[in-house]
């Protein structure tokens, strides 16, 4: 898992293969990645390309620097387009198979700490590799009969 309080620019990702990232940033491209949970705060939509099994959610990290933080990198505050995800791979208007938004009921709890400091320690004390439970939670967003229309 990885944690990043505030990018003042865009973050490039290429090759996640089941990992969960916390970010907020100004644009994210994801690509050439497979089972990745997103909890994102982004001034614009988030493009992915060659990816399958992406899940959306808000960032849910919360401590006392983070408003400044953001503010400092001119992200914003309450300002996200975190689900305006844009699929290269799909050009369709049917609502594109390699990426959910998160089910408010299925998302994880909000990650509160009270300085960076304290999150350091917390995955300090994760054993190696961590387990990433939510990517477990969040398969369930494929079943088709768990999806609405709502949730794209």
């Amino acid at each position: 898992e990885v944690v990043v309080a505030a990018v003042s620019s865009s973050a490039m990702m290429h090759h996640c293969n089941s990992c969960v990232f916390t970010l907020a940033v100004k644009q994210l491209r994801l690509h050439d990645s497979d089972a990745v949970a997103l909890h994102l705060h982004s001034l614009s939509g988030p493009i992915i390309e060659h990816c399958q099994h992406v899940a959306f959610a808000p960032n849910d990290l919360h401590w006392p620097e983070v408003p400044e933080l953001l503010q400092q990198a001119s992200l914003g505050v309450e300002a996200s387009a975190w689900s305006e995800v844009q699929d290269f791979n799909w050009l369709k208007r049917q609502a594109s198979p390699n990426w959910r938004v998160v089910p408010s009921g299925k998302r994880r709890q909000s990650l509160e700490w009270q300085s960076a400091e304290e999150v350091l320690r917390h995955f300090q004390d994760e054993p190696l590799p961590p387990a990433l439970p939510e990517l477990m939670l969040y398969e369930s967003c494929w079943d088709s009969t768990d999806a609405t229309v709502d949730e794209f």
